[in-house]
């Protein structure tokens, strides 16, 4: 099996404490509209692949270096779609599961909480086989 190089996870950067209940929940309905955009591009080549990438993604990860990471997951798992979100370590940052169709995979995304919350964060987990029914 072959093992990922983890992407750098910059979401941590970004200070997103002191936050009205309002602020947080907007911080998640942008964090969802940007995990969807990252499963459509696992799932199938994009032409503007780094457009919903902030700068300071894009400073550290190379548009090929995506696209690799990118095309090695759609061979390794197949078809994604989110499967559950935990709350990650600020407002505008989450663990999320996905669901493939060769297995669950970790991952940590992150944006910036400043509007147009671009993706600064994405850090590619440990990959999950499903249990079988009669453990």
């Amino acid at each position: 099996m072959r093992l990922l190089k983890p992407l750098p996870f910059l979401g941590l950067a970004a200070c997103c404490f002191g936050l009205s209940p309002a602020q947080a929940q907007g911080l998640q309905a942008h964090l969802q509209q940007r995990l969807t955009e990252l499963v459509s591009r696992i799932n199938q080549p994009q032409p503007e692949l780094m457009a919903p990438f902030a700068p300071v993604f894009r400073e550290q990860v190379s548009a090929s270096s995506l696209e690799a990471l990118l095309a090695d997951l759609r061979t390794r798992l197949g078809p994604c779609r989110p499967l559950a979100q935990a709350p990650g370590s600020t407002p505008s940052s989450a663990s999320v599961l996905l669901r493939c169709e060769r297995g669950i995979q970790a991952l940590d995304l992150s944006v910036e909480a400043e509007a147009p919350h671009r993706i600064n964060g994405f850090f590619v987990r440990q990959r999950y086989g499903e249990l079988s029914q009669g453990f």
